[in-house]
């Protein structure tokens, strides 16, 4: 009362938790077996012409599965101002995976069969997400409608459940590194930095060499992050992950009559 450019006005804010098993499948905690010709039949008697009905492992169980679950935390406020020519929708919120599930790393080791999910620790996604909209009448019969939405997040895993035991996935010739750490965003890319070629044999020369051996000319020149002079794993780094800076979108309506477009 009293501010007559102000609409209206709603504060607001919220908790919730919520389980999940929605990435898991319902076999997760069961180790399983197969059977076929090609890989579980023996021919015990060593006749070369009959076989006897075997079984391998297919699937790794995990018994100690459990949901994972979201914890949210959010506040923010609607204000229309002017009669409704301007609106502000803003939003902050804090998103705790627990127990998140992502699926577990052979060791070289074991067995070649399929592995089963496991819970690995903590996600955390903070945000801030800002909608702007403008209303009015262009003439009597025709109106239109200005949206714009904003949104930013930053995502990070805050807790391992084996700290300081990071997982990697991806770590062959053909396939993108991901590196899932404590204090870095999930699926971050790990690798190394290219920073342009060796152009001549003056700039091989003065590079870096490629675990220990002279680099060719025309091959890629790499960022020496330890500053050794020789590029190896210790140079491997964070490339970057796949979640955006910010996202934005933009709208534009127009109402003539009982029409709209």
């Amino acid at each position: 009362k009293g501010i007559t450019w102000i609409t209206d006005l709603k504060l607001r804010g919220g908790y919730g938790e919520v389980g999940s098993l929605s990435n898991n499948g319902p076999f997760n905690p069961f180790s399983t077996f197969r059977t076929g010709p090609g890989f579980g039949n023996y021919d015990l008697n060593g006749t070369n012409n009959s076989a006897f009905l075997g079984y391998r492992q297919g699937t790794l169980g995990n018994e100690n599965t459990k949901w994972e679950t979201t914890v949210s935390k959010n506040v923010g406020f609607d204000l229309t101002i002017l009669n409704g020519k301007w609106a502000f929708d803003f939003n902050l919120y804090q998103n705790d995976t627990r127990d998140l599930l992502i699926p577990r790393n052979r060791i070289n080791t074991e067995p070649t069969v399929n592995q089963p999910n496991e819970n690995i620790g903590t996600m955390r996604n903070n945000g801030v997400e800002l909608g702007i909209t403008n209303r009015g009448n262009i003439t009597k019969d025709l109106s239109y409608d200005l949206q714009v939405n904003f949104s930013h997040y930053t995502n990070e895993i805050i807790k391992l459940n084996e700290a300081g035991n990071p997982v990697y996935y991806g770590l062959d010739r053909f396939s993108n590194a991901i590196k899932i750490d404590r204090g870095l965003p999930i699926s971050t890319f790990w690798g190394y930095q290219v920073t342009g070629f060796y152009n001549t044999q003056d700039d091989v020369n003065k590079g870096a060499k490629l675990a220990g051996q002279p680099a060719k000319v025309g091959t890629w020149t790499y960022l020496d992050r330890n500053n050794d002079g020789n590029i190896n794993s210790d140079d491997a780094g964070v490339i970057g992950n796949p979640h955006p800076d910010f996202q934005m979108g933009f709208n534009i309506g127009l109402n003539y009559k009982n029409f709209d477009f």
